[in-house]
């Protein structure tokens, strides 16, 4: 006897929660990579910056507030 598997609002709601969530944190985890990276590379914070968008797909403000969360105390961009 199948049963038929109901998935509530809420369920559904905590479920896309969970994999945003997951894709966030994956995406902060490879931005902290290439920060640390391009520091030991001696690349320019701008140079960081541009990789973290072009690799990872994210804004400039969310790169900004990566590189001032992972470390980077002298950060001089202009918006």
């Amino acid at each position: 006897m199948g049963g038929t598997i109901i998935e509530t609002e809420s369920e559904k709601w905590m479920r896309q929660g969970m994999q945003q969530g997951m894709q966030q944190g994956m995406q902060q985890g490879q931005a902290k990579m290439l920060i640390e990276i391009g520091h030991e590379d001696g690349l320019d914070d701008t140079t960081i910056l541009q990789r973290i968008q072009e690799k990872i797909g994210m804004s400039l403000e969310e790169a900004i507030a990566c590189m001032k969360k992972y470390g980077c105390i002298d950060l001089e961009i202009t918006l």
